[in-house]
């Protein structure tokens, strides 16, 4: 799910933690010049002075104390009104009615502009209509709010009728996955704000760690994948102008991939977004004059000329380099297959085609590897590999990439995305050959070539792999050295015998395999990551030892977090949505060691980590609505699904092991009951057993906690869950809701008699109670709550703060982290007081009664189905949370029907599940 909304509001936080804020904070007026000018500003590209509106005339990014624009307008300055020049045309008044008023912003991208522990200072102009006080809150944040570090001691500025220039400093303790700017003024105060700039303070030194252990002298070491292989990163331009980058990369790595200047549009100059050619040579291939690009090799060699000095000024540590790539769908300008070099002429064909592929890899050849050349005599001891092709195999299909692929760019698009303007040429797979030919034909015999590709573990496309590095190595005039698994993985996919499996398969035909562009996307926790990290190190290890198995070393695809393509949408090789700070390599952004480098340097420094587990009510003991869980170790893996009813706590586990005879009983435990089963009552399976076992426990009860373990014992070795992680399960409820149809007037029609009371029990800091009934019909789902609660309120402006019942649907039940079409919250107060959050969550598509009752209130209501036609047997997401307001107006608390995160607000997959029945 996705959401133009950054996030919602500040519900749901759990935690503070300081921040060191203001060292200083001074004001003067538009005539003074004391306070220092800041000449650019780091977060510009959500700041532009205020000078960006839409159609509406709201102004992009901003918000008012309710996260929408309604009470922030934008003010042209009048003829000389404006203070500073660098003011723009436009300021932002932030209305007042009664309560503070604000100003703030926040997204994930400003989290990636900032570093934790860094000094920054801050500027912004200011007045008022009436005198009063404003001051600035800088909070750092996780994506779900769950987490916040609060900015503390800032002080306030007075303001005045005149504007003035405030300037002031902090240092965010942790930046979190994103970080928001507030501005909050004195109550019943309207003020103005304009050119609210930021930058790092001046002076600060930073280094890079050089007390630790560097990464390479681990990794390429006899107790490491074995001694001289590949430990490397990625750099591009805009790392190479960062000297800590580059201290880092001279520090723990003996070999790098340049990320972007050695692909073919790069070398082109970039020329594809205008859709014309750099211009327009003559070259000499086999004696035959051919008008071709001019190449710009001016960006790579910048870099490679930093590692050769690198390299002399440090004669331990010689840095290798990887070239890529030299044939690639993508990145590669259009107009490069088309006659003339001109992408609105026909595509030209195969052979004239191919003399443009020799002469291409000649010329990269020849300029940087050719002793001959004196570039190639300059930069040819440098390179090690070089990548011949890249990701020519499909996603979809599992065979070759063509040019009809799925998604949303085009061959008439200046570069491409999924489609290959190769494959439109040949329609086969000459090309693939052809490069591999040519690459043979000139590079020297000492570089080895590969074959690059992502996604490489998914067993279809790995079937597709083999199949091409079948034909690479037996065409004729080729070479293949070997497979590189670019390794763009995730916390969960591919399991570690998925890993295994490829690497198998790829050097059973090549001999060699070597990781190319290592990193995890969607990590939440880091020392999680980290063990992600460490069981595929491990796993490397005791592969590199076999016979017929070579690993030629990891390559991450950077070092430093912020620098991460994944911090931006991306649609070639993964990527990320972008609305989540991504945190996938070795270091932070201030360059010091996170736990995934101590996964492969010291893994004993490793704090173990939690996995929460849901334990899923299941009366009949059925698990075909619960969760799937997994844990691997030492070629092993198990996934399990756990329910619970007044019988106990039921496992069932699936076993994939290649040692069936090395197993002898799995041991359930559920706190401190345990449950042994021998293999003679396991299920045997093709790859493995089914094993499932009930714990006995004593009253289980929606919201307890329980601590889970799974023990594989046998003869040769046993290992544990908890050896990898601690299992929390928590107790939540499941419900089935039946057919019918009422009349929603307040009133319990004789309908509800179909259906019993579902009890609200997730209770934090509530002094209320509540039950419910629910019912379903073709065109709505109805509920019917009765709350126990002995103070109302609804004084407070803040709708949820008010006492109220919140209804969550997620009607295709997709559980995802943010608000699609269909996830809705409709929230009813005891007054029958409405408000909505979600892209279909309106009063048009739902009716509600409220009635006040003896001992608290009574709501129904309905809410129509918008992107589903339910039917028996169809899974919605549902929670139900009562809000309970205190005397003074604030909501102390809440009660839900499953979710404990306070989250359903922006994650529909902190929901539970509810089964639509006849």
């Amino acid at each position: 799910m996705k959401k133009n909304r950054v996030f919602l509001g500040l519900f749901g936080v759990s935690l503070l933690c300081g921040m060191t804020g203001c060292q200083s904070a001074s004001g003067t007026n538009s005539k003074d010049g004391a306070v220092p000018e800041i000449a650019s500003s780091l977060i510009s590209e959500f700041n532009d002075n205020f000078e960006g509106a839409d159609g509406n005339g709201n102004l992009y990014w901003w918000n008012d104390a309710s996260w929408s624009p309604a009470k922030l307008k934008r003010i042209a300055y009048g003829e000389s009104e404006s203070p500073s020049s660098s003011c723009g045309a436009y300021y932002a008044k932030a209305i007042s009615s009664g309560e503070a008023s604000q100003i703030q912003i926040c997204h994930s991208n400003i989290a990636a502009a900032l570093s934790s522990g860094t000094k920054y200072v801050y500027t912004y102009w200011a007045k008022s209509d009436t005198p009063g006080t404003l001051k600035l809150n800088v909070n750092g944040a996780a994506s779900d709010w769950s987490a916040v570090c609060s900015t503390q001691g800032f002080p306030e500025s007075q303001l005045g009728s005149e504007w003035k220039k405030y300037t002031g400093s902090f240092v965010l303790d942790d930046v979190k996955d994103q970080v928001q700017f507030q501005f909050v003024g004195t109550e019943g105060m309207t003020y103005y704000l304009d050119d609210f700039r930021i930058e790092e303070a001046a002076g600060q030194k930073k280094s890079i760690e050089k007390d630790i252990p560097s990464f390479k002298d681990i990794v390429a070491s006899r107790n490491g994948i074995g001694k001289n292989v590949i430990a490397g990163t990625a750099v591009t331009t805009g790392e190479a102008s960062d000297q800590l980058y580059m201290d880092l990369m001279g520090k723990h790595f003996n070999a790098v991939t340049l990320g972007n200047e050695l692909k073919l549009d790069c070398m082109m100059g970039y020329h594809d977004g205008n859709r014309t050619n750099p211009g327009l040579t003559k070259a000499v291939l086999n004696g035959q004059e051919i008008v071709v690009p001019v190449l710009d090799h001016s960006r790579a060699d910048a870099i490679l000329d930093k590692i050769l000095e690198m390299n002399r000024q440090n004669r331990g540590n010689q840095i290798k380099v990887r070239g890529h790539v030299l044939v690639w769908h993508s990145q590669a300008p259009e107009w490069f297959f088309h006659k003339d070099y001109v992408a609105s002429k026909p595509y030209v064909s195969k052979d004239e085609m191919n003399i443009r592929l020799e002469w291409y890899i000649k010329e990269m050849m020849d300029y940087y590897t050719n002793p001959a050349t004196e570039t190639g005599k300059k930069y040819g001891s440098l390179f090690y590999a070089w990548d011949v092709v890249n990701e020519a195999i499909s996603d979809a299909t599992g065979t070759y990439r063509t040019d009809t692929e799925a998604g949303n760019d085009s061959l008439t698009d200046s570069t491409h995305g999924s489609k290959s303007s190769w494959w439109r040429v040949y329609k086969s797979n000459e090309f693939i050959i052809n490069a591999f030919r040519f690459a043979n034909k000139y590079a020297p015999a000492s570089l080895e070539l590969y074959y690059n590709d992502y996604n490489e573990c998914s067993p279809k496309k790995c079937q597709g792999i083999v199949e091409l590095l079948k034909a690479v190595k037996s065409a004729e005039g080729t070479r293949i050295s070997g497979m590189g698994m670019q390794g763009h993985y995730d916390m969960v996919s591919p399991s570690i015998s998925q890993f295994e499996d490829a690497v198998r398969a790829y050097c059973a035909v090549v001999g060699k395999v070597m990781l190319t562009e290592l990193d995890m996307k969607g990590v939440k926790d880091d020392t999680k990551c980290a063990y992600r990290y460490k069981d595929l190190y491990e796993k490397l290890i005791a592969l590199n030892k076999e016979p017929g198995i070579n690993i030629g070393g990891i390559v991450f695809w950077g070092s430093v977090d912020k620098y991460s393509w994944l911090q931006s949408s991306s649609n070639v090789g993964g990527g990320a949505d972008g609305s989540t700070r991504q945190r996938p390599l070795l270091f932070d952004d201030n360059f010091k060691a996170k736990p995934a480098y101590y996964a492969f340097v010291d893994p004993s420094k490793l704090a173990p980590y939690t996995q929460k587990v849901v334990i899923l009510q299941s009366e009949d003991g059925s698990l075909s609505n619960a969760e799937s869980y997994s844990f691997e170790k030492n070629g092993t893996a198990v996934s399990f699904k756990t329910v619970w009813n007044n019988k106990g706590i039921t496992f069932d586990a699936d076993v994939k092991t290649k040692n069936k005879a090395g197993i002898d009983s799995l041991t359930f435990v559920a706190d401190k009951q345990q449950v042994s089963v021998s293999k003679n009552d396991f299920t045997e399976t093709k790859d493995g057993y089914t094993v499932k076992a009930t714990v006995p426990a004593q009253n289980p009860a929606c919201g307890q906690v329980k601590i889970l373990d799974i023990k594989v014992n046998g003869s040769k070795g046993s290992f544990a869950m908890s050896d990898i992680f601690t299992a929390e399960g928590y107790v939540k409820p499941f419900m089935t809701i039946p057919k019918g149809t009422v009349t929603v007037d307040g009133q319990m029609d004789s309908a509800w008699g179909k259906t019993d009371y579902v009890p609200l029990t997730i209770l934090l800091n509530a002094s209320v109670s509540a039950k419910a009934k629910l019912l379903w019909d073709s065109e709505n789902l109805y509920v019917y709550a009765e709350v126990t609660d002995a103070v109302l309120n609804d004084a407070n402006k803040e709708e949820y703060q008010q006492d109220s019942l919140e209804v969550f649907i997620d009607e295709n039940n997709a559980k995802t982290e943010t608000y699609e079409a269909d996830d809705k919250q409709y929230r009813i107060s005891f007054n029958n007081r409405l408000s909505f959050n979600g892209t279909k969550c309106t009063a048009s598509n739902m009716k509600s009664a409220a009635k006040i009752t003896s001992n608290g209130y009574a709501i129904e209501a309905s809410f129509k189905w918008t992107d589903i036609k339910p039917a028996a047997g169809t899974a919605i997401g549902l929670d139900l949370q009562i809000n309970d307001a205190d005397k003074s107006g604030s909501r102390k608390g809440t009660l839900n029907w499953f979710d404990e995160t306070g989250t359903g607000y922006m994650k529909p997959q902190s929901l539970g599940t509810a089964l639509l029945s006849n």
